[in-house]
Order: structure tokens, then C-alpha cells, then sequence
């Protein structure tokens, strides 16, 4: 007897012959669409890879039928022919288990767009949340916001586990992570760190937001200039930020005293290399949280922020990130 169709089983009654089970049915079913064309026989191996359970049928089911042979030879040839189909369709789920998605193969937009719907939504109801380092990893004094989850995302691994894929992958991924999301830092201190030690985000960070204190700033700055994808800066001072002088006002500060009067956001250290940032098309200066530091007056704010605006936003100069930064 030849392979015989479903319905061709179904009359001559061989299911209830062999006592098949539901499942195995089910299998004779979908097999017989794959001769006939109605069903593609990937999607056949792709059911029988991702079911172990499936295989546990097939033999149990072959097993099953060669003792009802061995019990009533008159069956055998049926048997036979039942036991030919089953063993089909793992031959089928083994050629197939080496083809895949030829993933690398889209163009460059397609992988990109993939990447950034597989990746959580940066933002909710029109607002971005600000990605948030999950630990404080440098040693400095500075203050570390943890704000409440819905004002902010920490950079968790079982978001970024598609960078684990292959090299190719990550670059791609990680690209699209870091140019497509606000990164916070809470001093320059842990802006420096990872602006340092971070390759990917430095090369591809589009968007950053960071309170300007600690006694890291200098470096910090000076990194800034090395993320050549960074189009958006804002920066959060407050009474902090004038914690630490320029060396200039360090020095001035010796032989004239002023008492009572505030320090100048204009003698905070880092000033200097700040305003020598360029091509950004974003820029703008708020107020801190009341939890982490003292605000400046609005007035100082105002002042900040238009001073940023007038310098950052000019063009890049030729030898712009060509500066030596110490760490």
C-alpha cells in the first residue's frame, strides 16, 4: 500500500484500527496538507521543533503500531504505511532545523527599524523618561537621584539581550539604543565614567541630561566632545554646582575674599570648557530636583540657558574633538 491520504484513512478506519490519539491525528492531518500543498512544510518543522512534545508523540505512536503488527499481521502493510508518514514528518522538522530568517540580509533600515520595536518604548503619553544608570559606580560625594519608575527606566540586561546575538548585531542594536533614548547622569563625575569607559555610548549617544556638579566636570566636558552623534544637551545646575571653582577663581580666591557673597555660575568648575561645545541643535538649562540640591535663581537659570544656546549651537571648527582629555 502506498501513502495514503487522510480521508482515504478515515474510511478504512485505520485510526480506530490503531488506536491512534488526537494528536497523532492531528499530525497525519497536517502532513497530509504538506503533500497537497495546502500547508508549507517549514511551517511543519517549525511546529515539531518548537513542541518536544509533538516528538513524543510520533514514537510513542510508532511504538504503539508495531506492536498492534506484531499482534494482527493482516495490518501490517496499513501499520506500515502509517509508521512511512510518521517518520516523514520528523525527517521533514530535521531539513528545515537549519534554515532561519535571513535577518542580515534586510537593509540596514529594516534592521533598524526592528531593533527599535523590539526595544521598550522610550517614552509614555508624548513624555521621554530619562534612562537612568541602575547603580552608582563611581565614589564621589555627589548626591544620586533615584527617582520614582515612572519618571525614569534603569538600564536593565533583559532589555538589551538581542546585543548578545552576534558582534554585528550589538553594534546595530546598541546603536539604535543609545541615539534613540535620554540618558541622565547625576554629577559629571558619573557622566565622566561612563563617557569614558562606554565606547558605544560615547560614539552614539544623541541625547543627554546631567546635574552639573562634582569635582569631575573638566574631563566630563571635555568627553562631550567626543560623542559626535550628540545633538541635545540639557543641563540641571543648582547650589551644587558652584561646590567646585575654576582653578582661576581657586587662585583669586586666596588673596580676595568676598564674604557672603554666592559664587557666580560663570566661576563653577567646568565653565570654560562648556561653552566651548559646538553643534548641537538642542540645548537648554532647568531647575534640579528639590530632593538633590538647593536651585539656583530663575534669573541664573535664564542666563544659563541663553548662554548655552548662543554658544553650543554654533558649528563644529575643523580640529573640534581633537582635544587630549586626561582621566
Amino acid at each position: 500500500m502506498t501513502e495514503i491520504s487522510y480521508y482515504d484513512q478515515r474510511t478504512k478506519n485505520l485510526h480506530v484500527k490503531f488506536a491512534l490519539s488526537p494528536q497523532a491525528k492531528k499530525l497525519l492531518k497536517i502532513v497530509d496538507d504538506v503533500q497537497v500543498g495546502r500547508v508549507d512544510d517549514s511551517e511543519l518543522g517549525r511546529m515539531i521543533r518548537q513542541s518536544p512534545a509533538y516528538r513524543h508523540v510520533i514514537s510513542e505512536t510508532i511504538s504503539s503500531i508495531a506492536i498492534s503488527i506484531a499482534q494482527n499481521p493482516q495490518d501490517a502493510e496499513a501499520g506500515a504505511t502509517l509508521i512511512r508518514l510518521l517518520t516523514k514528518i520528523l525527517q521533514i522538522a530535521d531539513t528545515n532545523a537549519e534554515t532561519m530568517l535571513p535577518f542580515m540580509k534586510f537593509p540596514p533600515e529594516i534592521r533598524g527599524m526592528i531593533y527599535r520595536h523590539y526595544l521598550p518604548k522610550a517614552g509614555f503619553y508624548g513624555k521621554t523618561k530619562a534612562m537612568y544608570p541602575a547603580d552608582k559606580k563611581t565614589n564621589c560625594a555627589c548626591s544620586h537621584e533615584v527617582p520614582n519608575s515612572w519618571q525614569r527606566k534603569t538600564w536593565k540586561s533583559d532589555e538589551l539581550a538581542l546585543a548578545l546575538v552576534s558582534s554585528t548585531v550589538r553594534q546595530e542594536f546598541m546603536t539604535a539604543f543609545y541615539r534613540d533614548r535620554l540618558f541622565f547622569f547625576n554629577c559629571t563625575c558619573e557622566m565622566e565614567h561612563y563617557l569614558s569607559t562606554n565606547d558605544a555610548l560615547r560614539r552614539n549617544v544623541g541625547s543627554i541630561k546631567f546635574h552639573w556638579c562634582g569635582p569631575r566636570a573638566v574631563t566630563a566636558f571635555k568627553l562631550l566632545k567626543r560623542c559626535l552623534n550628540l545633538t541635545s544637551l540639557t543641563v540641571m545646575p543648582s547650589m551644587a554646582t558652584t561646590r567646585w571653582l575654576t582653578k582661576r577663581q581657586q587662585f583669586f580666591g586666596k588673596f580676595f575674599t568676598q564674604s557672603g557673597v554666592r559664587a557666580r555660575l560663570t566661576d563653577a568648575l567646568g565653565i570654560d570648557e562648556l561653552v566651548e561645545l559646538r553643534g548641537y541643535s538642542k540645548v537648554s538649562a532647568v531647575h534640579c530636583g528639590t530632593r538633590v540640591s538647593f536651585r539656583r535663581t530663575n534669573e541664573e537659570l535664564a542666563n544659563l540657558h541663553a548662554l548655552l544656546n548662543s554658544a553650543l549651537k554654533q558649528d563644529k571648527e575643523a580640529d573640534y574633538d581633537e582635544d587630549e582629555v586626561e582621566y
